[in-house]
Parts: structure tokens; C-alpha cells; sequence
């Protein structure tokens, strides 16, 4: 049997317009639908109390989540763990009792918070309350991970995991049921989604002061200006909806407060990440422009799915010698690797490939 741990969190609504739970809610949505396995939630504390009462609150909250996988689990089940959970901190001693009971634990790695250099960058309070030695302590004792791609991958490698248990996943599906996307058509209009904050998207407002020539659609909350010729913001929706709605003719996948390049923290962590509002563009059968130093660039380019630039200055000359012609040829292989990517594909396959790994181990 397989089973999937999923994240629950206390604000989540139907109908929410932010992403945050969309890639963990995915990952489970596949283990159930495609992989006939059962979904585990782990549940958060509700914030209230003072700082003993929350502690409280958790430990017992943590109990219970992990109670429930060691009531289900028989020797030979699979474990899905999506990093980072409610619990992680202390998430290795429950990964060691797992393991005693004859499970095979899989890490997905979401975020990782090893030696991140400003803990207010990290979104997850999870990862907040983790220490870089909690977290290592957690993938070690794991039998497999999932990590994002090879640069990810050698990250974790210099810092103490085997190599032979981690497998790269290549890029994030983002499952999108329902039947029209837009057509694509070569226009100079680039479509931005995401958190748009101006400390985690900063360069958006550098831009308004130094347009490429371009128009910006912006998607997402926390948007602090107001919309102009070169900006327009079309608001916030559903991130099951996104696919179906996003205006454009690229995404951007950019970070940080920088237009010369993604600096400082963002400029690091996407350097080895891979930024799920990649997937969305890709499923939403949209090219997509991101910056050259990205992990995902190289996945980007040599798939024929966009382009890469060293600053946001250089889209206009990117664009200016991009014919309609191979604008479509970009178009054609970009609805390959959608479709895929709405189908839960990548997952699929990085765990069937663990999978044989693991008979081949016997």
C-alpha cells in the first residue's frame, strides 16, 4: 500500500487564492487517483495561546498526525512524506520508528531550509522552527528522496546525504482538470504569477520605473502599486482555475528585488529550486522566460520551452529576434510537456524509477 502524508492547514478554504497548498495537494491528489494509494493528513495547531499553549498544542497535534501512519502501516508499505510538516522538527524519530516497522519512507522535498541565510525569506513556519541539523537528520534516515533537479540534488550530496537515494524530479506537475486553455499567440505580453509583494517581488517595481518594451499581467496577492501601460494587474483566482484564465504569451519566473538579475536570498535558493509557478506557465501552455542562472533554465532551454535571460533588460532583445514562426515551434513543445505536467507524469515516473530501484535492491 502506499500512503501520502498532506500537509492540512487550519486557514485553508475552498476557493483559496494562494498556491501554497496546490503542489502538496497535487502530489496527493496523484498517490490517490493514479497510484490507488491512501492520503494521510497532518494536521497543524490553530495558532491561539500563548507560546506554552502553542507548544502544547503541537506536541500533541504531532502525536496524533503520526499515530495515525503507525496504526495503517505494514511492513513493505510505502510512506510518502512531503516536506516540510507539521512535526518536522522532531520528524526523524517518527521516520526511525517507520522504518523499525518494515516501511519505505520517501522524502519529496518542497522546501528545504539548510543554511538559508534569512529565515523571514523561508514562507513555511514549519521551516522556521527547524534547525539545519533537525532537517539533514530527517533525509538521512529516510530511504529515498525526491528532490527538485541535479543541482538540488548536489546540494544535498555536499551536505552529507547519499547520492544513491536521492532522485530529481525534474519539474513539478500541476494538475489542472478542467478542458480550455487559452491559445497562445506571439505578443510582447509577459504574464507574472505569484506572491507579489514588493520584498519578495521587488524588481516588479523597479520595472515600473524602467520598462523592456513589454507588458506585465500580474496574478496573485499582496500587489502594492497601481496598474499602468507597462503593469496591469488582473487580480487574484484560484490556483485550479490559473490554467484556464492566465493572459500572455510568456511567464516569468524571476525573483527578488533585482532587475539586473535574482540577488540575495531569492537569487540563491532559486539557483538550486525549482519555482512551482514554472509548472503553472508550462500547464497553462505558455513559454516561459526565466533567469539563466536558475536550475530550471537549463530544463527550460534545452526542451525548446522558452528562454533564458541574465536580466530583465535583455527580454527585449530576446524577443526582438524571435519570429512568430519559432515562437509556434516553442508553443508545440510546450503543449508536449503540459499535458504531462496536468497529468501528474513527473511524479509518476521519479517513483516508478525508485520503485525499481528498489527491486533491483532484493
Amino acid at each position: 500500500m502506499i500512503y501520502c502524508i498532506n500537509r492540512i492547514k487550519k486557514e485553508k478554504v475552498a476557493g483559496q487564492r494562494t498556491a501554497g497548498k496546490k503542489a502538496p495537494d497535487d502530489i496527493a491528489r496523484i498517490v490517490e487517483s493514479k497510484l490507488n494509494g491512501e492520503i494521510i493528513p497532518f494536521f497543524e495547531p490553530d495558532g491561539k495561546g500563548n507560546r506554552y499553549i502553542k507548544s502544547l498544542k503541537s506536541y500533541f497535534i504531532n502525536i496524533g498526525n503520526w499515530n495515525r501512519v503507525f496504526k495503517k502501516i505494514k511492513p513493505g508499505d510505502w510512506v510518502i512524506i512531503q516536506h516540510p510538516y507539521e512535526g518536522a522538527k522532531q520528524g526523524y524519530k517518527k521516520i526511525e520508528k517507520c522504518n523499525k516497522l518494515g516501511a519505505i519512507t520517501v522524502v519529496l522535498i518542497h522546501d528545504i531550509s539548510l543554511e538559508r541565510k534569512d529565515i523571514d525569506f523561508v514562507e513555511s513556519n514549519v521551516l522556521r522552527n527547524m534547525t539545519m541539523r533537525s532537517e539533514t537528520e530527517v533525509l538521512k534516515l529516510c530511504k529515498y528522496i525526491i528532490c527538485h533537479n541535479p543541482k538540488m540534488k548536489q546540494y544535498l550530496i555536499e551536505h552529507g546525504i547519499k547520492k544513491d537515494k536521492i532522485f530529481c524530479l525534474g519539474i513539478f506537475d500541476y494538475i489542472f482538470t478542467g478542458t480550455e486553455i487559452p491559445d497562445r499567440k506571439f505578443k510582447k505580453e509577459i504574464c507574472v504569477a505569484g506572491n507579489l509583494s514588493k520584498s519578495k517581488s521587488g524588481y516588479l517595481y523597479k520595472y515600473m520605473k524602467d520598462p523592456i518594451n513589454c507588458v506585465l499581467k500580474l496574478y496573485g496577492p499582496n500587489y502594492d502599486a497601481q496598474s499602468d501601460e507597462c503593469i496591469q494587474y488582473m487580480g487574484t483566482l484560484p490556483p485550479d482555475e490559473l490554467p484556464g484564465k492566465l493572459e500572455g504569451s510568456f511567464g516569468l519566473v524571476w525573483d527578488g528585488n533585482d532587475t539586473k538579475g535574482c540577488t540575495g536570498v531569492a537569487g540563491e535558493y532559486i539557483r538550486i529550486n525549482n519555482p512551482h509557478k514554472c509548472s503553472l506557465y508550462l500547464a497553462s501552455n505558455m513559454p516561459v522566460i526565466i533567469w539563466k542562472q536558475a536550475a530550471l533554465a537549463d530544463y527550460i532551454v534545452e526542451n525548446g520551452l522558452g528562454i533564458a535571460v541574465e536580466k530583465l533588460e535583455d527580454i527585449k532583445f530576446e524577443l526582438a529576434d524571435l519570429s512568430e514562426e519559432k515562437y509556434n515551434i516553442m508553443m508545440e513543445n510546450v503543449k508536449r510537456v503540459g499535458c504531462k505536467i496536468r497529468n501528474g507524469s513527473n511524479f509518476i515516473n521519479t517513483f516508478s524509477k525508485i520503485r525499481e530501484d528498489m527491486l533491483e535492491a532484493k
